[in-house]
């Protein structure tokens, strides 16, 4: 969303936010980095998308996870040619994992975020181990996860598909999707809602974007 009415509530704004917001200077523009580019915050707000840079404050502190990540609420300072994030507010959830580059340092992928959406692919046989790693991922972070068996038009047993991964799921919901003929995706639609936030994870091929898109 980048359209210059959009407002705070349609980013997900809640009162808890609300409040961290109005725990600073009033002299700030609150808003929500929807991406993060090579060292830039693209953060909407409700004037318009901003591209700002990081403070040099949180720049210090970027090995402790200070830098702005996808989904985080953020305040931004400087002027409108050179918007600066000043403050990142406190994250509810975080979705994390081990920095590749520095096996002791955890590497935050993206923030406050309601419900994560884990799609598996069902042209083979589940990968039961992956998903366990993901659901892991997932509880750690503090959001709701959902699994998400795609592309069942190609699996020969729907059913066993299923039932193998609720096996090693428990407590979380198991969908199946189609692409091909829209099967699932109610389903999947009826968890979102106004104001909430969800993230897909899943190995490449998994049909994210199509289900991005179906949704959308």
């Amino acid at each position: 969303m980048t359209s210059h009415d959009t407002t705070l509530e349609e980013l997900g704004l809640s009162s808890a936010v609300a409040a961290l917001i109005a725990a600073h200077p009033s002299g700030f523009t609150p808003g929500r980095v929807v991406r993060s580019d090579r060292g830039y915050a693209f953060v909407q707000s409700a004037r318009g998308l901003h591209v700002a840079k990081p403070a040099t404050h949180l720049v210090k502190h970027a090995d402790d996870g200070g830098l702005p990540v996808v989904g985080d609420w953020v305040l931004l300072g400087g002027d409108e040619s050179e918007p600066l994030v000043e403050v990142v507010l406190e994250r509810t959830t975080a979705i994390a994992r081990r920095d590749p580059g520095h096996a002791a340092r955890m590497q935050i992928l993206a923030a406050n975020v309601d419900i994560v959406f884990i799609t598996h692919p069902l042209a083979e046989p589940p990968n039961l181990s992956r998903i366990e790693r993901e659901l892991a991922l997932v509880w750690d972070s503090g959001a709701q996860p959902v699994i998400v068996l795609t592309k069942a038009d190609l699996s020969e047993d729907v059913d066993a598909a299923r039932e193998a991964v609720g096996g090693i799921a428990f407590g979380v919901d198991v969908l199946t999707t189609s692409s091909a003929n829209g099967a699932g995706i109610e389903d999947v639609a009826s968890r979102l809602g106004h104001g909430r936030t969800a993230a897909l994870i899943g190995p490449s091929g998994s049909g994210k974007s199509t289900l991005v898109n179906a949704l959308a």
